[in-house]
């Protein structure tokens, strides 16, 4: 076991024992109600439970501190966190795919085709607005971790398959490409647009239409 996993393991266990005797000691748990749950049915399971997650009064704390320790000490992350580059963070469902992924898009575009060609059969003008993801966007924050061959070309095949389908579609992508050596397009450590990056694409959408 490497030195770091050895630190990381020991501050772990401290930090669980020492916060689950300060809660009990804060409230016993009540085990003749516990008793009194059938065991076979996983009834006084869930009792056992209820009361740990009540007394447990640090719970919120514990768990953002230990995300905290994780991330600056050992530069990891929760599940479905990716870290990037200067305190920037991806989620993992900007990187993978499944088996099921290609026919995910295929069905995808088809449904917007068609609800396309349903709108124009009552005079309804449809202007699609695809939100590129943040790891296409900020490429260069990205570390080791890099977007899969589908993600990498999602975007694209989006833009072509509705252009072919004669379906009116802007370009989010490059503006806020255009933008973003001026403002920020997304926050650093979340998956949401900056008031910025909102703004580029709002712009961009109305000077398409």
């Amino acid at each position: 076991m490497k030195l770091s996993q050895l630190i990381h393991s020991v501050i772990f266990i401290m930090t669980i024992v020492g916060v689950g005797i300060v809660s009990v000691v804060n409230k016993p748990f009540n085990l003749t109600d516990v008793k009194n749950k059938a065991i076979l049915g996983g009834e006084s399971a869930r009792a056992l439970e209820a009361q740990y997650d009540d007394g447990l009064f640090l719970k919120t704390f514990g768990v953002n501190l230990w995300a905290a320790v994780e991330y600056h000490l050992f530069n990891e992350g929760k599940k479905g966190l990716v870290i990037g580059k200067d305190g920037w963070l991806f989620t993992e469902e900007e990187f993978i795919s499944s088996d099921k992924s290609h026919d995910a898009l295929k069905n995808n575009i088809d449904l917007i085709v068609w609800i396309d060609l349903e709108f124009k059969k009552r005079n309804i003008e449809l202007v699609v607005v695809p939100i590129p993801s943040k790891a296409r966007v900020y490429q260069e924050r990205l570390n080791d971790v890099k977007p899969d061959e589908l993600h990498k070309g999602l975007y694209q095949t989006l833009i072509t398959e509705l252009n072919n389908a004669s379906v009116a579609v802007t370009d989010s992508y490059s503006a806020m490409q255009n933008n973003k050596n001026k403002q920020e397009q997304f926050l650093r450590t979340d998956t949401h647009w900056t008031p910025d990056g909102a703004k580029s694409v709002a712009e961009n959408a109305a000077e398409y239409i």
